[in-house]
């Protein structure tokens, strides 16, 4: 089996209003799993995290993030307790669950347990 882990950090777009220009900035970051399901967890100012609509630059420290899981085939875990596929203000103890759960499972498998866990 071919080896596709991997951790990346994501960027995204911010206005930077001291220098009138858009900067991009770090804003969490993805991991992927060998069994193919990536898990994004993000902080920014346009996340729903503890950042949310915070004045100045993201911060490299948070309290909560926004995550969300996919596979490989564009297939979505239903992460938020009415079924979204985006589930914002997550605490760092679920987050560390969630990230074991990505890794151990099928998108189905995991929609299964945390549907039994609703």
């Amino acid at each position: 089996m071919t080896k596709i882990a991997k951790i990346e950090i994501c960027e995204n777009p911010e206005f930077n209003l001291d220098e009138n220009k858009i900067e991009t900035r770090p804003s969490g970051f993805h991991m992927t799993f060998d069994n193919g399901n990536t898990i994004s967890i993000q902080w920014a100012s346009h996340n729903y995290s503890s950042t949310r609509f915070r004045k100045g630059p993201t911060s490299l420290k948070c309290t909560s993030a926004e995550v969300a899981i996919w596979d490989s085939n564009d297939r979505w875990a239903n992460v938020d307790t009415n079924g979204d596929m985006v589930k914002g203000w997550v605490e760092p103890d679920e987050i560390a669950k969630l990230i074991h759960l990505t890794s151990q499972h099928t998108i189905n498998e995991l929609n299964a347990i945390l549907e039994a866990e609703r």
